[in-house]
């Protein structure tokens, strides 16, 4: 179960950052990190804003149950199904998106490939497997670069 508590501290921090970015006498290097700050609570924000949405979904729904429209109640009981199947998944998806970073995601790396003993075998496998890694970089949007290579014929 989430916390409320939690929840409205990451919506504060949310309302606070945007209005610290309104500030016009604020320096480049502060409206950098909020920037950052705010674009990483971004994505829970909405989580939570889905999550608290389907929390009053329910509840609406469970206080239409007592109508004496039998159309009404059965609107509501079905909504009230629906809420309860997709409400444990919205918490999990905060859940997530709540875990800490890793302070390395953001990070460089540098990889090495080299053909160990297997000779002629292994230097194909070395380079195949240096373009299957090109190729993720790739796809994942991120830079890559070859600092030394050393052809092998």
């Amino acid at each position: 179960m989430i916390k409320a508590e939690t929840l409205a501290r990451i919506l504060d921090r949310q309302a606070e950052l945007t209005a610290l970015l309104s500030d016009p006498v604020l320096s480049s290097d502060k409206i950098a990190s909020y920037s950052k700050e705010l674009s990483d609570l971004e994505p829970v924000v909405a989580a939570i804003g889905h999550y608290r949405d389907l929390e009053k979904r329910l509840v609406d729904a469970e206080s239409m149950l007592g109508d004496t429209d039998l159309e009404m109640r059965r609107l509501a009981e079905a909504e009230l199904l629906e809420c309860r199947s997709l409400l444990p998944e919205a918490g999990r998806a905060v859940q997530l998106l709540l875990l800490p970073k890793d302070i390395d995601d953001e990070r460089s790396a540098i990889m090495e490939f080299r053909p160990a003993a297997g000779g002629e075998e292994a230097a194909l496998f070395a380079g195949v497997l240096l373009r299957m890694y090109m190729r993720y970089a790739d796809r994942r949007g991120w830079k890559h670069e070859i600092l030394s290579f050393t052809d092998t014929g």
